[in-house]
């Protein structure tokens, strides 16, 4: 089962090339003023101390401890049938178009974690850290955690998130995310959990040193209001801070009813990586235009030779736009910056957060559900809605973020869409911060859309997290299924030199070899990308002349289970186009 084959792929192998070319599209009309965000400065507790190698783990099938779990639902103010029946997918074809096998192949594949080791939670919502130390690479799913070597040796866990985070196994874990601070050698994960009563927190975990089964510093807060539960946390980094983000949703009947915003919490990594009680400023909730957003991503500035002014975020609109979770349709993304994000630890100024709006070349829409291997029993699997679910990462300037979409060409598939956006910041908010803050308050104020590519492989894709390299070679990880295709993880590439809005093939799908449905609708939220080989390269331990990406994400392993699989790639000459 090789990666581009075109049998694989039915009638539809197309490149989904640039339904969009690259849109140089821009917005200049100066930063919104800031309309009903409430924000506040809070005190984290003392963090909880663990060394992970002296956790227990569960390394046979069962053994984890299984904690409690909220109901599997769309999150999005629509109940399960009409978010299901809204997803039904549409008659239509596509065209089709044959490619080159041009995506570098992986360079190193291992399997991470899996459902049966992992508190047997569906779905797997996948995070992936990888550092620069001898034990790099740090995979966290529902309820668990491991650390591989740089070649795919289990190296510690799974260790139970109840166990390292030291929760009651009566409330709930989710939506664990995971990123590498190169700049201070240190791991930091986070998730959310919940007693599905009133109390929802959010846990966050900083490594001590670069060595992740070592030291690590777990702090646990509160959401601001109570009676909430954090739905679909977030995590971004700056050289300053540590940004988190959720949607709240009213807690009753044991989960989720209305949605009511979102939630930001910037924390300070001098505090944090001191394992000192933390400052934390929590505000809520953005308003773009009168409409409450939902599911803005914080960037991760990954790179250690960028240092921007400000930390910035990238909405879609969703939830409460285009007929509901854009049912309908919707165009455009808002783009944030949050400059001197903590001045007010010192007595100095609030964050000072601004956005302007961008128009999209092409108008997004609900996906619908995608086909699995023996369709004719009704299985299908959820591509889930608009929103940005894997990230957004700053890389020399530049802002990536990747949505599904249903299929602008009418096929009765998902797609993906991935952009590139280049924020512009004026020198101060002259207002705000004066005197000693003279400049620490950048507003953004404009943004332009230098790159905008719809892809598809011939079957639905959904979930993308995009990850440029040192030099911009952009690799995108997905979720990919149809009539002829299990579900399973695979990723694209695009070259720093090639013309925007373009695909040169179809991209690698790890090759299981098995065509079979998973009989779960719910697949999961969202798959994982991180740099690796800044600093040092796979498998090998020293400095690289390549820089490269790797990307983790689930596939099936049995018909109601899950498997996880970790992958590195990287360009390292010149015919990889």
């Amino acid at each position: 089962m090789k990666k581009r084959t075109a049998s694989k792929f039915g009638g539809r192998k197309i490149i989904a090339a640039a339904i969009a070319a690259v849109a140089m599209i821009a917005a200049s009309a100066g930063p919104a003023p800031a309309q009903s965000r409430q924000g506040g400065a809070f005190m984290s507790g003392a963090p909880r101390v663990v060394t992970l190698s002296a956790l227990p783990t569960n390394a046979r099938p069962g053994a984890i401890i299984a904690g409690a779990q909220t109901p599997v639902g769309p999150y999005n103010n629509m109940s399960a049938s009409e978010y299901i029946a809204r997803k039904t997918p549409r008659a239509g074809s596509g065209n089709s178009q044959a490619a080159n096998p041009m995506t570098p192949d992986p360079s190193v594949t291992f399997f991470g974690n899996a459902e049966t080791t992992c508190g047997n939670q569906n779905p797997a919502d996948t995070a992936l850290a990888v550092g620069d130390g001898q034990n790099p690479s740090v995979e966290v799913n529902e309820q668990c955690l491991s650390v591989f070597s740089s070649s795919g040796t289990l190296l510690y866990g799974p260790v139970s998130l109840y166990t390292f985070a030291g929760i009651p196994t009566a409330n709930a874990v989710n939506y664990p995310r995971a990123l590498y601070d190169w700049y201070n050698h240190r791991f930091v994960i986070a998730f959310r959990d919940s007693d599905l009563k009133s109390n929802s927190y959010y846990d966050v975990a900083v490594s001590e040193t670069d060595d992740p089964t070592k030291t690590w510093y777990l702090y646990r807060f509160h959401t601001v209001p109570h009676s909430v539960i954090n739905q679909f946390v977030r995590l971004g980094q700056d050289r300053q801070g540590v940004y988190l983000a959720s949607n709240l949703f009213l807690l009753e009947n044991g989960c989720c009813g209305s949605f009511l915003s979102e939630e930001w919490v910037f924390l300070p990594k001098s505090e944090l990586y001191a394992g000192q009680s933390s400052h934390m400023w929590m505000q809520s909730p953005p308003v773009v235009n009168g409409v409450l957003t939902d599911s803005t991503q914080p960037a991760n500035v990954w790179s250690p030779y960028d240092n921007p002014r400000a930390e910035f975020m990238v909405t879609s609109y969703n939830i409460n736009s285009g007929g509901g979770s854009c049912a309908s349709g919707c165009n455009g993304l808002i783009v944030w910056a949050v400059s001197n994000p903590f001045g007010f630890i010192n007595g100095g100024p609030n964050p000072e957060v601004s956005e302007v709006t961008i128009a999209t070349a092409n108008n997004y829409q609900l996906p619908p559900s995608a086909e699995e291997p023996n369709y004719r029993t009704n299985y299908m699997i959820d591509t889930g809605d608009t929103r940005i679910s894997g990230g957004v990462v700053y890389g020399s300037r530049s802002l990536y973020a990747a949505l599904t979409t249903a299929d602008p060409q009418g096929a009765p598939t998902s797609d993906i869409v991935i952009y590139r956006i280049d924020p512009a910041l004026n020198p101060n908010d002259n207002n705000n911060c004066t005197g000693s803050y003279t400049d620490f308050c950048p507003q953004i104020i404009h943004a332009e859309l230098t790159n905008e590519s719809v892809f598809n492989n011939g079957q639905s894709v959904f979930y993308p997290a995009p990850q440029p390299d040192l030099e911009g070679n952009v690799v995108t990880v997905f979720s990919t299924s149809g009539s002829v295709l299990s579900p399973t993880v695979g990723y694209v590439g695009q070259r720093a030199t090639q013309m925007p809005g373009t695909f040169n093939d179809v991209g690698y799908n790890y090759p299981d070899g098995n065509e079979r449905a998973f009989e779960n609708f719910y697949w999961g939220g969202y798959n994982a990308v991180a740099p690796v080989g800044v600093l040092y390269k796979p498998g090998i331990g020293s400095v690289p002349a390549t820089p490269g990406v790797a990307v983790a994400g689930q596939y099936v392993s049995s018909p109601t289970t899950w498997g996880t699989v970790i992958m590195y790639t990287l360009y390292t000459a010149a015919n990889q186009p």
